[in-house]
């Protein structure tokens, strides 16, 4: 089944606008590197520095044999210069904080006190999948999933006519997701994005929408909490047909699993 664990898996990214690092940023953040695994081609002049693709508190390391684990992502800097590295601790491995692009300077600073830097002809950045190359990968197991993408937006409808869809926009500062096309909240985190979107999709979520005649107004996000629903979020529309009788029609997906309910 499809869940969040999953979803962290990365596929390619390509940043190639200055205002598109803010997700780059978001995607790299606290994820460590090695300085000594960095490589640079002068011939083909691409800059490559693997990575782990998970946030932790230490460098990912086999449990039994305490060696590092293997790298599981991968940043490319195109048409780059060689590089400067300045090594304040000596201590090889390090956590991204931020990338930075101006004056044809890519720089990137990582945490404790090391400064990468190259010169690019232009930019061109490539890493890890976006949210929506994930989440059209893993919806590839659920062929009756009816999933419609753009370059920077997913919207899934899943079968039958009580379910709602479900629909991600990825944007310049953030991401937003939509639930009928009425509901909406928005995220600066990609990890929150998708654990919304996979909540959408499971039978723990519920969409209570009101209507006034045919037109509806009101959304409403519940959660399963034991054998009750719990609201946790509501969207309103400020203009309505306020003289048409309310009717409440409640509309549920069962597309992924659901997480374990609390004992």
């Amino acid at each position: 089944m499809l869940d969040t664990v999953d979803l962290v898996r990365r596929m390619t990214l390509t940043i190639r606008e200055p205002e598109k690092l803010a997700l780059a940023i978001d995607r790299i953040h606290d994820r460590w590197f090695d300085v000594d695994a960095m490589t640079y081609d002068p011939v083909t002049r691409v800059l490559r520095i693997p990575f782990w693709n998970r946030a932790t508190s230490k460098p990912p390391v086999n449990p039994a044999t305490r060696e590092p684990q293997p790298f599981d992502d991968l940043l490319e800097i195109y048409d780059a210069g060689e590089p400067t590295v300045e090594d304040k601790e000596h201590i090889g491995t390090y956590t991204f904080n931020v990338i930075a692009y101006s004056n044809r300077q890519v720089v990137i600073n990582a945490d404790p006190n090391v400064r990468i830097g190259c010169s690019v002809s232009s930019l061109h950045i490539e890493f890890g999948p976006d949210a929506i190359d994930q989440l059209v990968a893993k919806l590839a197991r659920y062929p009756e999933a009816d999933a419609t993408r753009s370059e920077s937006s997913i919207s899934i409808r899943p079968p039958g006519d009580a379910g709602f869809a479900v629909e991600l926009l990825v944007g310049a500062d953030g991401y937003t997701v939509f639930f009928n096309s009425g509901w909406h909240e928005e995220f600066d985190s990609e990890g929150e994005a998708l654990n919304c979107v996979v909540f959408g999709l499971s039978s723990s979520c519920r969409l209570a929408v009101t209507y006034r005649g045919s037109t509806p107004c009101g959304w409403a996000v519940q959660s399963r909490q034991g054998g009750d629903w719990k609201t946790d979020s509501v969207t309103r529309l400020l203009i309505f047909p306020f003289w048409r009788r309310p009717r409440l029609v409640f509309k549920q997906n069962d597309l992924v699993a659901s997480p374990p309910q609390e004992p």
